[in-house]
Formats: structure tokens, sequence, C-alpha cells
């Protein structure tokens, strides 16, 4: 839950940062958004299990919620995408892909353990293999960001070694 916040808060920094308009960024309209979702969650028909109704209940709110922050978070990603320069176009496409597909594990974990199937040691190998995925598709994101800020150094660097009226050299 808390990570989620943290990326949604990221990405909402960015957006402030460019000035862009978008409602999949309001801090409200997402505590709204997870809150609903978290409550209606409650209602989803699951398998038996040992666990008391209630405990149930909140576990599944508190998977929900997040699901739900994270979705607001890549549609914003989008909208960045949208209003950003060329430069940024990959590392916002792996940024989008990576909170996607953070998103679709985390919501196949949900549906799991809704169907009764999270003691099956199978998911558990499967559910890990969709984690390590995401991980390796975060590491890229942050790479390519990584390339783009070392990249705007290098051209800044150039920049204030030139000196008017000479040319620099190749």
């Amino acid at each position: 839950m808390v990570a989620a916040g943290v990326i949604f808060w990221g990405v909402r920094l960015y957006v402030q940062l460019i000035e862009a308009k978008t409602i999949w960024a309001n801090w409200l309209v997402a505590l709204l958004v997870a809150s609903i979702g978290a409550c209606l969650s409650i209602f989803l028909p699951h398998a038996p299990t040992p666990l008391s109704e209630h405990v149930f209940d909140l576990g599944m709110a508190l998977r929900v919620a997040p699901v739900l922050l994270l979705f607001m978070a890549s549609m914003t990603v989008l909208r960045i995408r949208k209003s950003s320069g060329s430069s940024y176009a990959g590392p916002l496409a792996w940024l989008f892909t990576a909170v996607l597909a953070t998103d679709l594990a985390l919501l196949t974990a949900i549906i799991e353990i809704a169907t009764g199937r999270s003691a099956v040691s199978v998911w558990f190998l499967s559910l890990d293999v969709a984690y390590t995925f995401t991980a390796v598709l975060w590491l890229v994101a942050a790479v390519t960001f990584t390339r783009i800020g070392a990249n705007l150094n290098d051209t800044i660097t150039r920049k204030a070694s030139v000196r008017p009226g000479v040319r620099p050299r190749a």
C-alpha cells in the first residue's frame, strides 16, 4: 500500500513538474477511487478460507487499494508521455510498462487468493516469476531515465565549454 502511494506520488510530482493537467493525478480522486474500490472489494465472492470473514475482507481491501492507485499512476504516465518531449518517450514507455505489469501481478494475486488457489505451490512459483519480471521492468525504466540525465549533463557541459566566437573541437 505504501509503495503504491509513493509511486503515485512520484508520478504526480512529475505531472506537476511539466504542468500537465489530468484527473488521474488528483490526490482526492485517487483516494476516493482507492477507498471506494477497497470497500467494494469486501463484497467479492471468494473460496472458503480458514480466516474469519472480517480478516479476509480487510486483507482483500488492503490488496485492492494499491491496485487502483497503480492503475491511476499508469494512466497518469500515459498523460505525461503525451506532454513530454521525444527524448522521454522510451523511458516513459518503460515506466508505464513497469507500473502496469506490477498492477497486473497484484491483480493476479487478488484473483488467486479469492479463488482459493493461493495455497498451491505452483501459484507461488508463477507469482515469483511475475514479480521478478516486474522488477526487471522497473530496473530498465530506471536505467533509461538515468541515461537521459547523463546525456543532459553531457550536453550542458559541452554548451558551457563553448565560448562565443570559438568553434568547438570535433
